[in-house]
């Protein structure tokens, strides 16, 4: 019996010495300086995990959600606005809708590990010292694997402080906004008023978080409509202006977001088999046209021809009978269409 129960014992203590114990947590908010007098500082808070087991499991990993309030990451790069001892630990996204960054852990964090992250912020809207509202939260997502130990009373942590928003360019619009026409993005806006001001530079992102210059457009004065057009192909485009004063400070329009649509183009072609002329006939395709290739059957483009919408005449009579491929290019998609020449 003795043997019996000392074996238990050594089970026992066994399987307590090989229990694990992580714990991610995030602690120690804070915004700086508070309050934000000119409407800039920085937020910061101390991530790591606690537990006395590393996260070593990058197939399960830590995820860190961050929402900013009344404010928006400062400079033209909302990922560049993050730094800190821990911030390439994690892979980052910006969801510029939300206002939210999403960190993954690409790194171990070891037990007892901790460092910072920070982020350059920007207040957009002012808020009083009875009612604090620019700052940030942060959520944790701890590993699956890490459920069973893990203390949740330290996978959030939030900061706010009062504040003015930032001094800006003298520029007021009446209105900024964007519509679709044949399949490109037209984006509007009329000025109120521009006190010493430079120009405005149309930037476009396909996914809300890295921004690129399309077109820049020189200060007209005040009341003043201006309209550019860009072709940013299918699906969501997103849109800011950036409003720079004579001495290059400036500031950031809202971002809009227009979810471009093409139906695709329609096209005939005749007579087939063709002898001296292919009549091409299009419609549906944006103001940049079809770009056509004739393909012979050894591989080789013997013809090539800007389309537009309407009907389009191709001359093949000083090319060889046989069959060719008749390839279409255009916004809405690729379309090859055998062709007999006799």
């Amino acid at each position: 019996m003795k043997k019996i129960i000392v074996t238990l014992l050594i089970c026992l203590i066994g399987k307590i010495s090989v229990a694990q114990n992580f714990n991610p947590a995030v602690w120690a908010g804070t915004v700086n300086p508070a309050p934000l007098i000119n409407g800039f500082g920085t937020l910061k808070f101390n991530v790591g995990n606690s537990g006395n087991d590393a996260l070593t499991n990058l197939a399960q990993p830590m995820v860190l959600i961050i929402t900013l309030s009344y404010g928006v990451p400062s400079g033209q790069n909302p990922i560049t606005a993050i730094s800190g001892t821990y911030a390439n630990r994690f892979s980052w996204i910006y969801d510029a809708p939300t206002k939210s960054y999403q960190g993954t852990q690409i790194q171990v964090i070891p037990s007892f590990g901790a460092g910072t992250i920070l982020i350059s912020y920007v207040a957009t809207l002012p808020s009083i010292p009875l009612n604090p509202q620019n700052g940030f939260n942060v959520n944790v997502i701890p590993p699956a694997y890490t459920n069973a130990s893990n203390a949740s009373g330290d996978d959030n942590v939030s900061s706010y402080t009062f504040g003015s928003t930032p001094i800006v360019t003298p520029v007021k619009l009446a209105y900024y906004n964007g519509v679709i026409t044949n399949c490109s993005s037209v984006i509007n806006w009329k000025s109120i008023t521009e006190g010493k001001f430079s120009r405005y530079e149309v930037e476009y992102s396909k996914d809300g978080i890295r921004f690129d210059l399309v077109s820049t457009v020189n200060s007209q004065g005040d009341n003043y409509t201006y309209s550019t057009t860009h072709n940013p192909g299918q699906g969501k485009a997103y849109y800011r202006l950036k409003m720079v004063d004579l001495d290059g400070k400036y500031e950031y329009s809202n971002v809009i977001m227009l979810d471009v649509r093409c139906g695709k183009a329609t096209v005939s072609v005749f007579p087939n088999p063709a002898r001296d002329f292919i009549n091409v006939n299009i419609t549906g395709v944006d103001a940049r046209g079809t770009m056509a290739s004739l393909i012979n059957t050894a591989g080789q483009v013997v013809l090539n021809k800007n389309l537009q919408n309407g009907t389009n005449q191709l001359d093949v009579s000083r090319f060889a009978t046989g069959v060719y491929h008749l390839k279409l290019v255009s916004n809405t998609g690729t379309e090859n269409i055998k062709v007999l020449i006799d």
